[in-house]
């Protein structure tokens, strides 16, 4: 990446940026997958500089408190320096955090669906968590040798992993077959009903901005049961003393 491109990139990461502010301060946010507010997390790469980074996703609902003109503008302003980044000839779309404006919505049902894989544990080593942020690693590595671990630690290019040995977590479940489950994902969508409909739309649940005429209910989503086949309602969770986004089953 040359210094044009890295500089067109940089002005769309502040566009973007300056427009989740002003989303921020414009509109009440009825629903979020995470925190109510829009904005960039920051992390500390391996040589110690403190970086922002973009939200992949966004699933977020925010009703405007007043006119949507400076919103609208800015917006614009950021799908613009967004294709500039990337190149008129390398565009095909715009991520799904992108805003959504929607006019005269009644109600807004919200629903999700998880993903997950499984795999069963095997080899010498398991992985039970990646930093980008190195400070995390060293409370990580006592809590496990606490527990009876010899944990390590793998340098990869753009994070490192933490390990344990496979026969210590077999040893530690007194069995010789365990099951690894990560969730893969969630999957948002909002059916939009606007005034005067009978049934709603159906979509994609991105970045969604109301009008500030609307007076949308939004109805929120009911958590998921384990199915009754699924490792969670079937199998004995081996819980480490580390928070990981790996769950760990007695199979």
């Amino acid at each position: 990446m040359d210094k044009g491109q890295r500089d067109r990139w940089r002005m769309f990461y502040l566009s973007e940026q300056k427009l989740f502010s002003q989303l921020n301060e414009q509109c009440k946010c009825l629903y979020s997958s995470g925190d109510d507010e829009l904005k960039y997390s920051e992390f500390m790469n391996q040589n110690g500089t403190v970086l922002n980074k973009p939200p992949r996703f966004v699933h977020w609902i925010g009703h405007l408190k007043g006119d949507d003109t400076e919103i609208k503008d800015q917006a614009g302003l950021v799908r613009n320096d967004y294709v500039r980044a990337v190149g008129q000839e390398n565009f095909s779309k715009f991520p799904s955090r992108f805003p959504v404006f929607y006019h005269n919505v009644e109600q807004i049902n919200v629903t999700q669906h998880r993903a997950f894989s499984s795999v069963r544990v095997e080899g010498e080593f398991v992985t039970v968590k990646t930093y980008t942020d190195v400070k995390g690693i060293p409370p990580d590595l006592e809590k496990l040798r606490t527990a009876g671990f010899t944990p390590e630690v793998l340098d990869d290019v753009l994070f490192k992993s933490l390990v344990i040995p496979v026969a210590e977590l077999h040893e530690l479940a007194g069995v010789d077959r365990i099951q690894a489950r990560r969730q893969t994902g969630i999957q948002y969508r909002a059916t939009v009903r606007h005034v005067g409909e009978s049934r709603g739309r159906r979509t994609m649940l991105g970045l969604m901005v109301i009008d500030q005429d609307s007076d949308p209910a939004v109805v929120f989503p009911v958590p998921e049961a384990p199915r009754p086949h699924s490792l969670a309602a079937a199998g004995r969770e081996i819980v480490l003393p580390v928070e990981t986004p790996f769950q760990f089953f007695i199979k």
